[in-house]
């Protein structure tokens, strides 16, 4: 290669190289910004981290954790099996209860006879109870 073809070459070259820069000037420029700022901050922060690093005087450690490691089997504790105390403001649990019978008397308080209030009235509020649960079906 000639000396005249070298020229030739780099002056295509500079000027495609002119045009890109003529046509995209802002862009060029915000990435220049952006390259700078970028090394500006990363030079900043290694000194600082590096600096931390020393101080502490523990280097890093790379554990490295299998799938196993973290299900491996533990002791479950005798408090975490049964149930806790209640507070004494909350009645005790009862874990089972013995039976009883209940008493007339008892049973007298709840329970309403409805022959008393007369069977009709018994019959026409099954009657509507009925009506309504047939409507709602299609």
């Amino acid at each position: 290669m000639q000396l005249s073809n070298i020229k030739e070459l780099l002056s295509g070259w500079l000027g495609v190289c002119a045009d890109f820069l003529r046509t995209y000037r802002k862009y060029v420029l915000a990435m220049c910004g952006l390259i700078v700022v970028v090394v500006v901050f990363f030079s900043s922060v290694l000194p600082v981290i590096a600096r931390m690093a020393r101080e502490s005087g523990s280097k890093v450690k790379v554990v490295e954790k299998t799938l196993a490691d973290s299900f491996s089997t533990r002791l479950i504790e005798p408090g975490d099996m049964f149930l806790v105390d209640e507070p004494s403001f909350f009645p005790q649990i009862i874990l089972s209860r013995e039976p009883q019978a209940w008493s007339a008397e008892d049973v007298q308080s709840f329970w309403v006879d409805p022959l008393q209030q007369g069977s009709d009235r018994w019959q026409e509020e099954v009657k509507e109870a009925l009506d309504t649960f047939m409507e709602k079906i299609p």
